[in-house]
């Protein structure tokens, strides 16, 4: 499909905005700038003894995992959020008027208006019925319309459920190969035996059944440098209603539908700075933080009714083509969400390794001409 993309110089505008762009908002009564006031610089990237993983292994572990899925899935796909929920290329972000300078690189320019692709998932590597148990996953493409791009990735669980990149990677095999695979990988030594019970309740723990993707909050669960601070984000529900309004197998996607069949739906866009290796541990990412939210930007997924929808769906395959990743970032000059800690590097290496499974030759652009 041909997609004529927009004029070069004309300003982004989605089809049902809301007015203005939303203050940065304060929390426990303080002012962005003091809660910027409240996070440190003095942070510096933690490897635990014994957690370092080759990046290559990781890229191995997805390939592996595609391969398993395909049948099911009728060929290969992404080896994680296999099936998409809800796309479209007319969400939109705002960015605070007033949002404090410290926060303000790369995308998060103050006052900015930027166009968000969305593609919402859940997080099984294949096409489960929306009424299992699940994770749910988001990836947002932020683009200004004039070549920048800045993907992030969230998913509705605050933490990881393992400490570092080797209880990563392993989790990640046993989503694929189940409760077997982490039997033998505590038998090779992969895994500590009291590490890999933990692996499996937290997963257990984290799971939702029956909660409307508009009330759900999302979380990076992973730590990103913005300017000179160390930050985590998340998305959360502007007004929260977990309530699903439909059922049945894809009772996710209908239940969204039926909401933007009448409104918008909103989130604010969140971040939290380091404050110390205590409240804000970077080596140990089963650990939430405990630092305050500075809103940057308020993501609206537009009203979409007849053509409009319409329009969506037809846009949905390219949508669902892109490789999102971490490592796809606005500029690296301007300090803008590189991810932080070893973690992070085998992420950007399982993405980049999914999306090569998939043949995805040119997923980091935008096929419809918008950045």
């Amino acid at each position: 499909m041909t997609i004529a993309p927009i004029p070069a110089g004309q300003p982004f505008r989605s089809p049902d905005p809301t007015k203005g762009v939303p203050p940065a908002a304060a929390a426990g009564g303080l002012t962005p700038a003091q809660i910027v006031a409240t996070w440190r610089t003095d942070w510096a990237e933690h490897v635990p003894a014994g957690d370092r993983s080759d990046p290559a292994r990781a890229a191995a572990a997805i390939a592996d995992i595609q391969k398993l899925f395909a049948p099911a899935n009728g060929g290969v796909k992404r080896a994680q959020h296999a099936k998409a929920l809800y796309t479209t290329t007319r969400a939109e972000l705002r960015v605070p008027a007033d949002l404090p300078a410290a926060v303000a690189h790369g995308p998060f320019a103050p006052g900015a208006k930027l166009r968000a692709i969305v593609r919402v998932s859940n997080v099984a590597g294949v096409g489960t019925s929306d009424e299992e148990a699940d994770l749910r996953g988001i990836a947002i493409r932020l683009t200004d319309d004039q070549g920048h791009v800045q993907d992030l990735l969230m998913n509705t669980s605050e933490t990881f459920m393992a400490k570092g990149a080797k209880g990563a990677i392993v989790g990640a095999q046993v989503r694929g190969k189940g409760l077997g695979f982490l039997a033998k990988a505590v038998w090779r030594r992969e895994i500590g035996f009291f590490a890999a019970i933990e692996l499996v309740m937290a997963g257990k723990r984290v799971m939702s059944r029956g909660v409307s993707l508009a009330g759900h909050t999302f979380w990076s669960r992973t730590p990103f440098q913005l300017g000179e601070h160390a930050v985590k984000l998340r998305l959360v529900p502007v007004e929260s209603d977990p309530k699903l309004q439909a059922n049945g197998p894809e009772q996710l996607s209908r239940d969204l539908e039926r909401r933007l069949d009448g409104g918008v739906v909103r989130y604010k866009l969140q971040v939290q700075g380091f404050r110390d290796p205590t409240s804000t541990p970077l080596d140990d990412m089963r650990k939430a933080w405990d630092s305050p939210w500075l809103t940057v930007g308020e993501l609206t997924l537009p009203w979409a009714k007849g053509a409009a929808r319409q329009e969506e769906l037809a846009h949905e395959r390219e949508v669902d083509g892109l490789a999102f990743g971490i490592g796809n970032r606005w500029g690296p000059e301007d300090g803008a969400l590189k991810g932080i800690g070893e973690l992070n590097a085998i992420r950007e290496a399982a993405y980049q390794a999914s999306a090569d499974g998939r043949g995805v030759k040119d997923g980091k652009r935008c096929p419809f001409g918008f950045g």
